[in-house]
């Protein structure tokens, strides 16, 4: 949603004219000469879009800006992952703007101009290709990892946290805000938890994260995990199947390591390397890694091995075409452009594309008992259902009803 977000006391959002200049903004819209913090959201919304709507998700950037709301809830992971908004079925998706707001005003969370202008720079950029047919390079790498950095948390190990941007990253692992589960209130602090690998010969289970390049050995006599053990290469044995290296997998007709598959070569497994995919070229059941194909290029037999993200294989042609919209026939993959969703009614035993609900309109759940199933209805990117019912609930422009304070240093959790 198009607003741009005034700072006033108390973290209020304010809709304010949509002038660039007002927020330092480039005359051809693109992102200020010094981004601030609150300026991000609506930038990174305006990228996003663009790329979208350039990708086909929506029909014009417009159109996407009319039904995304990063200035509401801002969503790291869709920014930075290539892929298109999906529908939205229960609520508000990502965290909260006016608390990273919030959070930042306490020192909580540090922003990054720099990397916030070139993860846009990378999102503007980016081709339409599925990620999954990309082999990644230093620049996909790069963009990503600038649109992590936009927010650096401050808070060190069971730092009180409510959202995982307050958390300090560290190298080689995830940190996330671990929330008691136990805990009812509409407020539950956190504590800042890192989710680092166990070290090479420390003992492990089955549970175990061990870090990177090693494996949690299992005892055959007792099927229960030991240490953390090398991962081995090509030709070693791997009789439980999670002992081999990156770029190889656990051939289990063999119980040896294999090479990832190369083009052409057999994948029983489905394992192939980056940027390929496993197919069936001759529907014969004969399995080999495939390039993934352009739109009007042949595709394999039972799998969408299309390059562009608005693609799907037809299994009629064997070509790569363009998804299913509104009104047509999605019964072959149960997949529809990203405006719509696939659909059985109640006067159709044929699935069909249907548009995702719109502001107002019905969403939500409900069993059919005449015709024996369950209907559903999504929203359009990222409105949210106001309820579960499809027979009561409606889409809605998503809304912040409650922000937790930023937690006072003192109320740390228990750091187990």
């Amino acid at each position: 949603m198009r607003l741009i977000l005034c700072l006033a006391a108390g973290l209020t959002a304010v809709a304010c004219g949509p002038n660039p200049s007002d927020s330092g903004g480039t005359s051809d819209g693109g992102p200020p000469e010094t981004m601030q913090m609150h300026e991000f959201f609506i930038a990174a919304e305006e990228a996003y879009c663009g790329w979208a709507a350039t990708c086909g998700a929506y029909e014009t950037a417009d159109v996407c800006l009319a039904h995304e709301f990063f200035d509401v809830w801002y969503q790291t992971n869709l920014l930075a992952s290539g892929v298109f908004s999906a529908g939205n079925t229960f609520g508000p998706r990502g965290t909260a703007v006016k608390y990273l707001l919030a959070a930042h005003d306490a020192g909580r969370i540090e922003f990054d101009a720099q990397a916030a202008t070139d993860c846009l720079a990378y999102v503007k950029s980016r081709g339409c290709d599925r990620p999954e047919s990309l082999v990644p390079d230093e620049a996909q790498a790069a963009g990503i990892a600038a649109c992590k950095a936009v927010f650096r948390g401050t808070m060190v190990r069971n730092g009180p946290c409510y959202s995982a941007a307050e958390c300090a990253a560290e190298d080689g692992a995830e940190v996330v805000c671990g929330l008691n589960p136990s805990c009812v209130d509409a407020c539950c602090v956190g504590g800042c938890r890192v989710l680092s690998g166990v070290p090479q010969g420390e003992p492990c289970t089955s549970q175990s994260r061990c870090e990177d390049g090693t494996y949690c050995a299992i005892d055959p006599n007792t099927g229960q995990g030991t240490v953390c053990s090398k991962q081995v290469g090509i030709g070693a044995a791997c009789p439980f199947g999670n002992e081999c290296a990156t770029g190889t997998y656990c051939d289990f007709n063999t119980a040896q390591c294999v090479k990832l598959g190369q083009v052409g070569e057999p994948c029983p497994f489905g394992e192939c390397a980056p940027g390929l995919y496993c197919g069936e070229p001759q529907g014969d059941g004969v399995r080999v890694c495939l390039e993934f194909a352009a739109q009007g290029e042949a595709c394999a037999y039972y799998a969408n091995g299309c390059r562009a993200l608005d693609n799907v294989c037809d299994q009629d042609s064997h070509t790569c075409v363009k998804m299913p919209t509104v009104g047509q026939d999605c019964f072959q993959f149960s997949i529809c452009a990203p405006a719509a969703a696939c659909h059985y009614t109640p006067t159709q035993n044929q699935p069909l594309c249907l548009a995702r609900a719109e502001l107002g309109e019905a969403c939500g759940e409900r069993y059919d008992e005449f015709n024996g199933f369950y209907e559903s209805m999504e929203c359009l990117g990222g409105l949210a259902c106001d309820g579960t019912d499809l027979n009561t609930n409606h889409c809605v422009v998503p809304s912040v009803t409650t922000v937790c304070p930023v937690p006072e240093l003192s109320a740390l959790p228990d750091a187990t």
